[in-house]
């Protein structure tokens, strides 16, 4: 007998994508399992095969989005010529997904307020950003080395960027007339000028 192939690959994605857009049209809260079913295409026991509860669920789409994210992210900083440049893309692309995600960054808000600090979606986004923090300060270290960064303590400062541009996302989704694509560039060439050794501009890499 031919085995029976392994459909694993193509239905959990196939669950999360439809979860997702789910999740996003209706909140966190307001979405059921049986909303998921529906838009999915599949039959309850399946859904409940892959994804034990809702929560669990989430939390591998919050990690399916993020690892997206981070791929194309290092695809892009791999054409930077520069350290400035990399900084430059990084906040292009917070700003980018403060913009164009939202609805997803509000999501998260809702759930974070339902579940508390110790849920597994809480604890994907915090390995998130560390692991953002880590590739940040590598990126400052860089730039040390070739002369275009001054040493500074780097972790405080990346936490506290990190940190400000979580804050305009939160306030697009209570403003949405914000252009936080203008507002990250202005801050980071703030942080760039403070960052440059005296005497030399950072340059334009990419």
């Amino acid at each position: 007998m031919t085995p029976r192939p392994d459909v694993s690959a193509l239905r959990r994605p196939q669950i999360m994508e439809a979860a997702l857009a789910c999740f996003i049209r209706k909140g966190y809260v307001h979405t059921s399992m049986d909303d998921i079913v529906a838009a999915c295409g599949l039959s309850k026991g399946s859904v409940y095969w892959y994804f034990p509860s809702k929560e669990a669920l989430f939390a591998e789409t919050l990690g399916m989005v993020f690892e997206k994210i981070e791929s194309d992210l290092q695809s892009q900083l791999s054409g930077c010529r520069t350290a400035a440049a990399k900084l430059r893309l990084l906040a292009a692309a917070s700003a980018q997904f403060g913009e164009e995600e939202s609805g997803l960054f509000s999501l998260f808000l809702e759930f974070w307020r339902q579940i508390g600090a110790g849920g597994q979606a809480s604890h994907i986004w915090a390995s998130v950003l560390h692991r953002y923090k880590e590739l940040t300060i590598s990126i400052l270290q860089e730039g040390r080395k070739q002369n275009e960064f001054r040493d500074g303590d780097y972790e405080q400062l990346v936490w506290a960027v990190m940190a400000a541009f979580d804050g305009l996302a939160t306030y697009k989704v209570l403003m949405p007339e914000l252009d936080l694509p203008k507002i990250g560039r202005t801050f980071i060439e703030v942080i760039l000028a403070g960052l440059k050794p005296t005497g030399r501009k950072p340059k334009n890499g990419c």
